[in-house]
């Protein structure tokens, strides 16, 4: 991965100092989307833990995602970490119990339908761009 000398967007996010345009975040939002899409497409792997600390600013306010610690390749159903899959506040309604707690990762893996991992990235792609429309966190009853 390419050094980005700005850091996790959710410094840019939450930086007043920092300024930029629906330009830049139509910019921004077509780069996540693509490269989500790449991963998904192409590779055929799920991130499952998108969030604004996970991607990453360079100097050119560029967006790369990392952390690919949780990746799960979705087409030979390999897994790669078991350390918890996610966090909590960027979750897709799926990936949570009914009472609205986080499924350990023994019943995310067990009830997980694969058809429907990908989505879960879109959803939680979806909570990163309001985050960054409206430069504050989303669902701050949540614990990171």
């Amino acid at each position: 991965m390419e050094y980005c000398e700005k850091g996790p967007l959710k410094g840019v996010i939450l930086d007043p100092t920092i300024t930029y345009s629906m330009n830049t975040v139509l910019t921004w939002g077509i780069q996540l989307f693509d490269a989500i899409d790449h991963m998904y497409q192409k590779h055929q792997l799920v991130h499952r833990d998108i969030k604004p600390d996970n991607i990453f600013v360079t100097n050119e306010y560029q967006l790369k995602i990392g952390d690919f610690g949780l990746v799960k390749v979705v087409g030979d159903g390999t897994v790669t970490g078991t350390f918890g899959i996610g966090t909590q506040r960027y979750m897709s309604p799926p990936e949570m119990k009914e009472d609205g707690a986080q499924r350990d990762v023994y019943e995310q893996i067990e009830k997980a339908d694969v058809s429907n991992s990908h989505r879960n990235d879109v959803y939680s792609l979806g909570l990163v761009m309001w985050e960054i429309i409206e430069r504050r966190t989303i669902f701050t009853n949540y614990e990171d």
